[in-house]
């Protein structure tokens, strides 16, 4: 996806079962991957963002406490 479009600096997936599981304060029930640097979301800095600069990018992945 981002070969396609430089313009992308960090992706979010939320993977959830039903909408009435997710608790109010998050958007997923199951997991959430994260694609950025150092997997983390909101570490974009200018010169990553100006540069395309992915050496420090990781995909991290939470998975809820439900999912045995």
């Amino acid at each position: 996806m981002t070969k396609e479009d430089s313009t992308i600096d960090e992706m979010v997936i939320h993977i959830y079962s039903n909408a009435s599981l997710v608790e109010q304060d998050q958007s997923w029930d199951i997991a959430r991957a994260i694609w950025g640097p150092n997997g983390q979301w909101d570490k974009v800095t200018a010169n990553i963002a100006e540069s395309d600069e992915r050496a420090t990018y990781k995909t991290s992945i939470k998975f809820s406490s439900r999912v045995e």
